[in-house]
């Protein structure tokens, strides 16, 4: 049975690959992460969900260039 069998959708698949190479968060550590998320929504005044969709379209996520 594949990885992409046993973990169904996206979220599922990154965790599992996530805990296979090691790279799981600590316990807890999510749970964190997504108050600070909530804290900041409420502090810039805005649901979560513009919040965080905001916030991706701020990041810088081309690929290095070339010199």
């Amino acid at each position: 049975m594949s990885e992409t069998t046993l973990a169904g959708t996206p979220v599922q698949r990154a965790l599992t690959l996530q805990t296979a190479h090691g790279a799981a968060l600590e316990e807890g550590e999510g749970e964190r992460i997504a108050h600070e998320i909530i804290e900041a929504a409420a502090t810039a005044g805005k649901q979560v969900e513009e919040y965080v969709v905001e916030y991706a379209k701020g990041l810088d996520v081309a690929p290095p260039r070339r010199a």
